[in-house]
């Protein structure tokens, strides 16, 4: 019994570990995707200038 309890918690600690680093990749991809339109509106508004 005890070790069906051990090999539950380490699959589920593996789990989350792994959604944890994918939400922080998508978050900082995100972060950059909206840096980068920052930056095209930037080179957009020195161009009408």
């Amino acid at each position: 019994m005890f070790w069906i309890l051990f090999w539950f918690l380490a699959l589920f600690l593996s789990v989350a570990i792994i959604v944890a680093i994918s939400c922080f990749r998508l978050s900082g991809e995100i972060s950059r995707q909206e840096e980068q339109q920052e930056e095209i509106k930037k080179m957009n508004l020195e161009k009408g200038e």
